[in-house]
């Protein structure tokens, strides 16, 4: 049941290339965008369920550089249907910079011990914040890093809005009616779905 998700995730993203890659080859940002999300939500499933200790010592920080892509995936993603081609572009190389950053951070982690890890991971799960203070880090305490990431994807959204917006104004690309209702409901309902983690994230 935990790996449900990712199993589907896995098999979608499978449908997606095979019946859209002919199409529009900027379906590959949208399957690098559903594996880093569902990914990170397997990870926030086995903090939770305090279960499996081994796979999420695997998984838990290793793969926060991936999550990092999760945000401009989306962008490109969204640029690529409006353009109706692959959008691939040298200022793709500046928003892999934060992705790179947390790598380097993560880095002197990747070192530690599995048996500390599962450990590590264990106080994680029984939200002890006494094991963060020891976190191994490489430029930035963990905390930072942890507040990081969801504010930089959720930055992403907002720039997906404005560019949507930006394009409609000038008129310059030619977008199907049908493509950009799409396009519009779904950008509405991830603004409104983020509302919720925005109050979290304050709260917190």
């Amino acid at each position: 049941m935990v790996y449900t998700s990712l199993f589907l995730t896995g098999l979608i993203s499978l449908v997606l290339l095979i019946y859209h890659w002919g199409e529009n080859k900027g379906v590959i940002y949208l399957v690098i965008l559903l594996v880093s999300a569902s990914a990170r939500q397997l990870v926030f499933l086995l903090v939770n369920i305090q279960t499996d200790t081994s796979l999420l010592a695997l998984l838990f920080l290793h793969l926060d550089a991936l999550f990092c892509l999760i945000g401009p995936a989306g962008l490109y993603y969204f640029q690529s249907v409006l353009k109706g081609r692959l959008v691939l572009d040298w200022a793709l190389l500046l928003h892999l910079i934060p992705a790179l950053v947390i790598l380097l951070n993560t880095l002197p982690y990747y070192g530690v011990p599995f048996a500390e890890k599962l450990q590590f991971v264990a106080q994680v799960q029984a939200d002890d914040p006494s094991r963060e203070n020891n976190f191994p880090y490489l430029l930035f305490h963990y905390h930072w890093q942890k507040l990081f990431l969801p504010a930089y994807n959720i930055l992403y959204v907002f720039i997906s809005f404005a560019y949507a917006i930006r394009v409609r104004q000038k008129g310059k690309l030619y977008v199907k009616r049908k493509v950009w209702f799409l396009l519009t409901r779904v950008m509405w309902v991830i603004l409104i779905s983020i509302v919720p983690i925005v109050l979290l994230a304050l709260y917190s």
